[in-house]
């Protein structure tokens, strides 16, 4: 299973440093306009590390959304089973492959933060503070994706209650998401955004393991 999931990271690499590149080219340019916007009224303006890493992690939200839609085009499951996955490992790599997409993000951010520290002379951690509550909310949200494709699937093969289940989480997760931006400290939502990812994936990954055509 593992070895499916590097596999599956390899194979939307390209995809991935793409979609940095862009969000690299983005951030450089608005940090260059807020330089040149605020040079002679501000000259002690510094470079923002915060933008590029938040960018870095909405990026490989977006690759994790397009790799659950290259999934069904391209009839990857099949594939994988050639690798003689069970449904419940190719659930998990479902699951785990968003996962890790953003937690690259979060990873490269904390390069940022160390080469910033080493440029300035000293290590501000409000940047890696700011991305990791940034990358807890687009965990959730991106496990989202699998399940309301899986709850979508219970019910079209006739498995209604797991239907039911699916969706009645992905509505409670989404309530409880917006709950906690407005009632919680930024420890408690980053807190309650894993808790919800966590959830996610895991029925997510149970009602694909429990599926009765696995051809799509």
């Amino acid at each position: 299973m593992w070895a499916t999931l590097r596999a599956e990271l390899v194979y939307f690499r390209p995809v991935l440093l793409t979609a940095w590149a862009i969000a690299a080219g983005v951030s450089v340019l608005v940090n260059v306009l807020t330089l040149l916007g605020h040079e002679q009224s501000h000259p002690g303006v510094t470079v923002s590390v915060g933008l590029p890493g938040i960018l870095l992690v909405v990026a490989a939200m977006v690759v994790a959304f397009i790799a659950q839609g290259t999934r069904s085009e391209e009839r990857r499951t099949r594939l994988l089973f050639t690798a003689h996955l069970t449904p419940p490992q190719i659930g998990a790599v479902l699951v785990l492959l968003p996962a890790c997409l953003v937690a690259l993000g979060v990873l490269f951010t904390g390069v940022l933060v160390g080469l910033s520290a080493l440029w300035t002379g000293g290590l501000n951690p409000t940047p890696l503070a700011m991305v990791a509550g940034v990358a807890g909310q687009l965990l959730a949200i991106v496990q989202m994706g699998p399940l309301a494709q899986e709850s979508t699937a219970a019910l079209r093969q006739g498995r209604r209650t797991a239907a039911v289940l699916g969706w009645a989480v992905f509505v409670g997760a989404i309530l409880l998401l917006a709950a906690v931006q407005v009632i919680g400290g930024a420890a408690f939502c980053l807190a309650a955004q894993i808790a919800v990812a966590v959830v996610a994936m895991a029925t997510s990954a149970s009602l694909y393991a429990h599926r009765t055509d696995l051809t799509r």
